[in-house]
């Protein structure tokens, strides 16, 4: 795939400092929910590894094809008008069934935008969404149900679909709590970690174990991973 230049729109802040980009970028496909792109800021050329990327947020009514939020990951020192190096998408996203569906968002921690995307595929098509989360999130429209995550074994009853978002430090204690609450094959966890090579050099720091024992990589094998894998 060929890089593209893309630029920052915008720079939104939320009440907990974190901080995500609105990027316009002509010629490039956005990520699926869960894929990311490695971005380089072309006003920092002495950064030596790449910044990934999610979609995050739902989208507003009047963006462009070109014009999308990231999750709220981005650099302090990112500004408007920044210029940015764009290589993807890349990785596995989340495979969302097509048609209406009850759709339950698990966010093990402050990580609801990177579900978000999710939420706005399944309220086009007529379906509910049900968010699950003890962190923090943004102000989010009435089609939407809130809940702590210890309602999620109801939720996970209710569901068509289960899409969760996790660290890779938090896997074991996930695994746990969705095995408890009675995950289904249907269901598909985002792993968060640092992925400085983007799938080209296997360096090794995303390698994350399965409960079978088995090694992969968040980077080229995630980083949404199936709940059989998981």
């Amino acid at each position: 795939m060929s890089p593209g230049t893309a630029t920052i729109l915008e720079i939104q802040q939320n009440i907990h400092g974190t901080r995500q980009a609105v990027i316009d970028w002509p010629g490039g496909k956005i990520p699926l929910p869960g894929q990311y792109l490695q971005a380089f800021n072309l006003a920092e050329p002495e950064t030596p590894t790449a910044v990934s990327l999610f979609p995050g947020g739902l989208p507003e009514p009047e963006d462009a094809s070109t014009r999308w939020a990231t999750a709220c990951a981005v650099p302090a020192s990112w500004n408007p008008s920044d210029r940015l190096l764009l290589r993807g998408p890349l990785g596995n996203g989340f495979t969302v069934p097509e048609g209406p569906i009850r759709a339950a968002l698990a966010a093990f921690g402050d990580f609801t935008d990177y579900l978000l995307p999710i939420a706005a595929m399944v309220l086009a098509t007529g379906g509910e969404v049900a968010l699950f989360t003890d962190g923090s999130f943004p102000h989010l429209p009435t089609s939407i149900e809130v809940n702590p995550i210890k309602g999620l074994a109801e939720g996970i009853h209710w569901a068509d679909y289960l899409a969760g978002c996790t660290t890779m430090q938090k896997v074991p204690e996930t695994r746990s709590i969705l095995r408890k609450m009675g995950a289904s094959q249907t269901s598909e966890v985002l792993v968060l970690s640092p992925m400085p090579c983007g799938a080209l050099a296997r360096c090794g720091v995303c390698a994350t174990r399965s409960e079978s024992g088995n090694f992969y990589l968040l980077c080229e094998d995630g980083p949404v991973i199936p709940w059989r894998d998981f």
